[in-house]
C-alpha cells in the first residue's frame, strides 16, 4: 500500500483513514507494519534529461585527471558537475586493500523533483559557459524540421 500526500491539510484525514481502514486490522491480526517517509525523488524522465548534457561535456571537453588532459566519460562528468553544483568540498575515501583513494560524489538519484529544475539550469549554464554544444532531443529536433 502506498499513500501520497501533497499538502499538510491532507495529512490528518488521510492518515487517520489509512490507519482505520488498512493498518489497524493488520496490526490487530498480529502483523507488524513498517512506515517510511521519503522525499519526492526525481523521475526516470527527469533523469534522462541530464544525459545529453553529460555526453556533450564528455565528447567536447578534455579534463585534467592526474595531471593530464584526458577524455572522461559522461559518468565522470556527472561526478564533476554534481560536485560543482553542490559546491562540495571533495570527499575522498581510502582505497580498498591499499588501492588508490576514491572520490565520493553526490548522487542525482537523491535529488527531489523540486531540486531537479535547478540542477538542469545549472547544467545549461555550465554548458553555455564552457561553449559545450548540446544536441536538441529528437522530439524537439523534428518539430522544427
Amino acid at each position: 500500500m502506498k499513500v501520497t500526500l501533497h499538502n499538510a491539510q491532507q495529512a490528518p484525514i488521510c492518515l487517520q483513514q489509512t490507519y482505520r481502514d488498512h493498518l489497524k486490522p493488520i496490526l490487530m491480526a498480529g502483523y507488524s507494519v513498517e512506515v517510511s517517509f521519503e522525499h519526492d525523488l526525481r523521475t526516470l524522465e527527469q533523469n534522462k534529461q541530464q544525459w545529453p548534457y553529460l555526453q556533450a561535456f564528455a565528447d567536447q571537453i578534455p579534463w585534467d585527471v592526474n595531471g593530464r588532459l584526458v577524455i572522461v566519460s559522461e559518468e565522470d562528468w556527472k561526478d564533476i558537475l554534481t560536485s560543482a553544483y553542490r559546491n562540495e568540498v571533495p570527499r575522498v575515501a581510502a582505497g580498498f586493500n591499499g588501492s588508490p583513494p576514491v572520490m565520493l560524489g553526490q548522487r542525482t538519484s537523491r535529488f527531489t523533483r523540486r531540486q531537479w529544475p535547478e540542477w538542469m539550469e545549472f547544467l545549461r549554464f555550465a554548458a553555455a559557459e564552457r561553449g559545450v554544444k548540446v544536441p536538441l532531443p529528437k522530439s524537439i529536433e523534428g518539430a522544427y524540421a
